[in-house]
């Protein structure tokens, strides 16, 4: 459209006769097909507005092209499992949980729950004795472990090297509270009970109970890693995995689907193009 307009104007200004719209559109189409026709009689102005205009479908193409490729050969993701719908909405899938975990209050919430998707969730749920077992279950695939946030993260940072998230397992963002509140005792009416309650709140306000649990479970990750006894089979296993998935996020990472933030710069080139386009126009007019 800006071709043809300033052409237009030109050849206006000189009295020449009009160049036709559907000339100068399939001029622009065949360039961005890299077939374009035979040159079109341009002045100064539609010459300089031609040369950026090649240039910035040269990007454009090419980047097509690239972006095209790389969803063609890089693998897409599985969207991951935030909660028990997603558990449901997969075919042969599985999921299982430690038996000392179904007791108490897990129990009474899967038992007593009222909405259909925990019911089923519950219905299907597999029984493990260990929890090396349904980590190597996950670890294979096809199967989500279901327990506690605190004691998976312990387990998994224990037996694998690094943390959480070097490690080849995923952590739903969505967790489910079965338990209300942890309190302490007292009697009723008791004189320090405000004061107790007051440092509590005061604690936990500023974080320092946070900061304690983040203590108490690096602590038990050293000691558990201290002690813990790998048998070489089971070593050499776990660490075949986290290399695997490793290796797959480095395949991944050199492989960049192109998007519009990465052509920016095309548009930038023509739009530099159609102001020395006009620039160009401008001077014709006055000089001519």
């Amino acid at each position: 459209m800006m071709l043809w307009i300033l052409a237009n104007v030109w050849r206006r200004s000189v009295r020449a006769p009009s160049q036709g719209f559907s000339k100068t559109f399939l001029y622009v189409l065949g360039a961005f097909l890299e077939q374009p026709p035979r040159l079109l009689y341009f002045n100064i102005t539609g010459k300089v507005l031609v040369g950026l205009l090649l240039v910035f479908c040269l990007v454009i193409d090419t980047g097509y092209k690239s972006s095209l490729i790389s969803h063609l050969t890089v693998k897409s993701k599985s969207n991951t499992i935030e909660n028990f719908k997603d558990l449901l909405s997969l075919t042969n899938w599985r999921w299982g949980a430690e038996r000392w975990s179904l007791v108490g209050a897990p129990t009474r919430y899967f038992s007593q729950h009222t909405d259909f998707v925990v019911q089923r969730v519950y219905k299907k749920m597999e029984i493990f004795e260990t929890i090396d077992e349904t980590l190597m279950k996950v670890l294979a695939g096809g199967f989500s472990f279901i327990s506690f946030k605190n004691y998976v993260s312990v387990a998994v940072a224990s037996k694998f090297a690094g943390s959480v998230e070097s490690s080849p397992f995923y952590f739903s963002k969505e967790g489910v509270s079965i338990m209300a509140v942890f309190g302490w005792h007292t009697r009723y009416g008791a004189p320090f009970q405000y004061r107790f309650s007051n440092i509590f709140h005061r604690l936990e306000d500023v974080g320092i109970t946070s900061r304690w649990k983040e203590e108490v479970i690096t602590r038990r990750i050293q000691e558990n890693r201290a002690a813990a006894i790998i048998s070489p089979a089971a070593e050499y296993k776990s660490f075949q995995s986290a290399s695997h998935q490793q290796e797959q996020e480095q395949e991944d990472g050199r492989h960049v689907v192109l998007g519009m933030a990465h052509l920016q710069g095309a548009f930038y080139l023509m739009f530099l193009g159609t102001c020395l386009a006009c620039l160009s126009l401008l001077m014709e007019t006055l000089f001519s």
